[in-house]
């Protein structure tokens, strides 16, 4: 029973999807080659789990995105996607809060506009 699990987990492995984007209306990219692409990706599924999971797995997606791009990401996405999560649960103050902390502490984050715009929403 598990050799055929283990197989079949071998096997998935290798028919994974990859996303494609058309570059200069020519030529097919792999996403996945681009770093940049690749990071705003893994935010995105950051903002899913924000919008659909619970607090604990946020918090382990977190510290996986900071070890992936330690360059990149800071407090301001801490406060980003804990505001996101409160504000998908309908509590906009604590939302609020969370995001009034970027304006004051980052204001050159990359959340910020997202962040007002959830404000005035």
């Amino acid at each position: 029973m598990s050799l055929a699990v283990g197989i079949a987990l071998s096997c998935c492995a290798g028919a994974t999807a990859e996303t494609w984007r058309l570059r200069n209306g020519e030529q097919w990219q792999s996403v996945a080659s681009d770093p940049q692409e690749a990071y705003l990706h893994t935010i995105s599924e950051l903002k899913e789990l924000a919008r659909s999971g619970d607090k604990a797995d946020i918090k382990a997606a977190l510290k996986q995105v900071k070890e992936e791009y330690p360059d990149r990401v800071g407090p301001d996405l801490d406060l980003f996607i804990f505001g996101e999560w409160y504000y998908w649960r309908d509590h906009y103050g604590r939302a609020l809060a969370k995001f009034e902390k970027i304006f004051k502490n980052y204001k050159a984050s990359e959340f910020a506009p997202t962040a007002l715009r959830r404000e005035f929403d």
